[in-house]
């Protein structure tokens, strides 16, 4: 068992290691401009976190260790659950729960990937999120259904999840965002463009239901 001296000396090295290698990945997040970010996430959003608790394992990710044993870890994943304060993009909810990876350091886990984000509780956030399966799913040879039903909501370190209000804090790589009034404004934007081409869409979809059976 381990020594309280020990303990604190390993969890202190876990945490330089974390911090070194978030900063190594933030410079491997691709430059991209804020519609480029919106139109690849299937749900946009600013909300403030409630509960972010671990979740089951096969939510957890794997990763490859990287070097000559080809060693294989399954990292955990983090349920992060968000009262919604506005949607820009995606089916408007009062609550949201998405899954990232853990990126805490832990004594039983000599590992770290940072490639989740660290959502803390009460801060609120700008979010990108996609749908994807989890583990299980990926594992079962016969899984077809790709209904948004029956996938979760992911979000990682490179999403661009940005931190709102006081302690607003912008992404690098999103280029032309500066300011928290200019994010949210590009938002609010974006969405009314989608909206309208929505909007002209199902029209020109009835159009050509009522050409094909007039009445």
């Amino acid at each position: 068992m381990l020594s309280s001296n020990r303990r604190i000396l390993i969890l202190s090295s876990l945490v330089l290691v974390s911090v070194a290698y978030s900063t190594s990945l933030a410079g491997r997040c691709t430059p991209r401009t804020l519609q480029e970010n919106f139109d690849f996430y299937d749900v946009v959003f600013s909300g403030t976190v409630e509960v972010a608790k671990e979740a089951p394992e096969e939510y957890g990710q794997t990763f490859e260790s990287g070097d000559e044993s080809g060693e294989e870890w399954l990292i955990p994943a983090i349920e992060v659950r968000l009262k919604v304060d506005e949607i820009w993009k995606g089916n408007a909810e009062d609550h949201i729960t998405l899954y990232t990876t853990d990126t805490s350091p832990s004594p039983s886990r000599p590992y770290i990937h940072p490639s989740g984000y660290p959502f803390e509780t009460s801060s609120k956030y700008l979010v990108f999120a996609r749908y994807s399966k989890s583990q299980i799913q990926e594992d079962q040879e016969d899984a077809e259904s790709n209904k948004e039903s029956e996938l979760h909501l992911r979000t990682g370190w490179c999403a661009g999840n940005m931190v709102l209000g006081a302690n607003f804090r912008g992404r690098p790589f999103l280029i032309d965002v500066t300011s928290e009034d200019g994010l949210l404004s590009q938002l609010s934007e974006f969405k009314s463009k989608s909206d309208e081409t929505d909007e002209n869409d199902s029209e020109e979809t009835d159009l050509k239901d009522e050409k094909a059976h007039p009445p």
